[in-house]
């Protein structure tokens, strides 16, 4: 195992960013020991732009790099994402190469991915969380 235990994905950084109770769980049980791959940041950058955030995004990259190591998708992860985005997608059809991708960085570095994405139930190494479904607005 490295001194990182977790990888913590696009989704829990998202509910951290946003301070849900998932958020808050991440935080305390997962942050102090987590790694966050570069994809996660790119996506969170594309999330953020595409909801016309891009002023966050500089403060959104820094704290994630002060609470977090940063890791680099390899070329080890990229040949390993194909076979594994194949097999996300038995469980799911729309797993992502993104996933894949994520998954294949977190177990060549031995540490559990964080992550809610449906495709990654059954996944022995990922931990997702039970969250419950948000509260129905009345009219």
């Amino acid at each position: 195992m490295t001194a990182s235990e977790y990888i913590l994905d696009t989704w829990a950084w998202w509910e951290v960013l946003a301070g849900t109770d998932a958020g808050r769980a991440i935080s305390r049980r997962f942050l102090a020991r987590s790694s966050t791959s570069t994809l996660a940041m790119a996506e969170l950058s594309a999330k953020l732009a595409s909801l016309g955030q891009d002023d966050r995004i500089d403060a959104v990259m820094d704290a994630i790099r002060g609470a977090s190591r940063v890791v680099p998708v390899t070329e080890q992860d990229a040949v390993a994402a194909g076979p594994l985005r194949r097999e996300l997608r038995q469980a799911r059809p729309a797993a992502s190469l993104a996933d894949a991708l994520m998954l294949a960085t977190a177990r060549r570095l031995q540490c559990a991915l964080v992550s809610n994405d449906a495709c990654f139930q059954g996944q022995a190494d990922v931990v997702r969380l039970k969250v419950a479904p948000p509260a129905r607005q009345r009219a």
